[in-house]
């Protein structure tokens, strides 16, 4: 009985010190569970990433969701105000990169460690009002955006598509311009500030980075982008589908009449005549060619300052596809330019004012 009383005596002291030990710890996890934005500097750049951290049984856990999507926080520890934690960075061979921050309430610094020698780091709690407010935000970036450069004085118009992937439940955006669709290689959205690196091809090995701001009306961004040409004035503005499909549209004068119309598909060139009219408050494209005539079931027109405007039309041509065809011309002063949005370039067109 005496041995027994020993070990149940000895257990109960293991059970209270055990719990004596997680009380501090758990207490000490408080410091940092939540979620933090992250802002690491690399050459100059902040790279933006958001960390959430989670608490279980006085163990923590967490995730890192940046420009390349949601991955674990490996090695994860906190302790004396200390945070650290390993990124797995696939573009390194999966080499983990360690980063060691002091926690001083609501922010932390400190840097992560890599190749190219320790890079600052600087984080700030998020309220879960935040957290709302960026997701809210990202959501709202759903759809296109039409994209406004300026180099030299003159303004390349094009158009950017965001949308969720479905397989990784991130943001993926995609830059829509002639003859070409761009994938957005990486790409961070704080809720106010947009920054995406993008490839160009045959233009430059070094990707260009685009970072701007989100206005107060939620719809409209203002910023510049890097380019080898140098830094370009750079504009997003939420393309109005409401207005563009249902009157009033804009002001169609700069559209109306004929115009020549010239149709390159995959690789074969077919002359026709594009007539644009309004009848009833309600725009209409006719497209003339040898194998007959065909009108737009619906016609979108949008102006873009005083000599540029985007129209979309939406018309079936058989002799071509037994599908509707939806194209997007950008109109600049007496030409135009476009192509059929899902044909990757094989479906383009340009003319001019006759």
């Amino acid at each position: 009985m005496k041995s027994f009383g020993v070990s149940l005596l000895a257990a109960s002291i293991l059970v209270l010190a055990g719990l004596i030990w997680a009380a501090p710890a758990q207490a000490q996890n408080a410091d940092v569970v939540g979620s933090w934005q992250i802002i690491t500097n690399v050459q100059g750049n902040e790279n933006r990433s958001t960390i959430t951290i989670l608490e279980k049984d006085g163990q923590i856990s967490g995730e890192a969701a940046g420009r390349g999507g949601a991955t674990p926080m490996l090695d994860l520890s906190y302790a004396a105000g200390v945070l650290k934690w390993g990124i797995k960075v696939p573009q390194l061979g999966n080499q983990v990169l360690m980063t060691e921050v002091t926690v001083k309430g609501d922010t932390l610094e400190g840097a992560m460690d890599t190749p190219l020698g320790k890079l600052p780091v600087t984080g700030k709690r998020l309220t879960a009002a935040e957290m709302e407010r960026m997701a809210a935000r990202e959501k709202a970036l759903i759809g296109d955006w039409d994209m406004y450069t300026e180099y030299n004085g003159e303004i390349m118009a094009s158009k950017v598509r965001f949308a969720m992937d479905e397989e990784d439940d991130e943001m993926a955006a995609q830059i829509i311009m002639r003859g070409s669709r761009i994938d957005v290689r990486r790409m961070g959205f704080d809720g106010e500030t947009l920054r995406m690196s993008v490839g160009i091809p045959f233009v430059s090995e070094e990707p260009a980075t685009l970072v701007a701001k989100l206005d107060e009306t939620g719809k409209k961004f203002s910023g510049s982008v890097d380019t080898v040409f140098g830094d370009l004035k750079l504009t997003l503005e939420m393309v109005d589908t409401t207005k563009l499909v249902v009157p009033p549209y804009d002001d169609p004068k700069p559209i109306l009449g004929a115009w020549t119309m010239e149709a390159e598909i995959d690789g074969q060139t077919y002359p026709a005549e594009l007539t644009v009219e309004e009848r009833d408050y309600q725009l209409y494209a006719i497209v003339k060619s040898d194998t007959g005539t065909y009108e737009s079931e619906h016609m979108e027109y949008k102006q873009v300052g005083e000599n540029m405007g985007a129209i979309r039309i939406d018309i079936l041509i058989p002799d071509l596809s037994p599908d509707k065809k939806l194209i997007e011309i950008i109109v600049s002063g007496d030409t135009y330019e476009g192509e059929e949005v899902n044909s990757n370039g094989a479906f383009v067109v340009s003319g001019a004012r006759k």
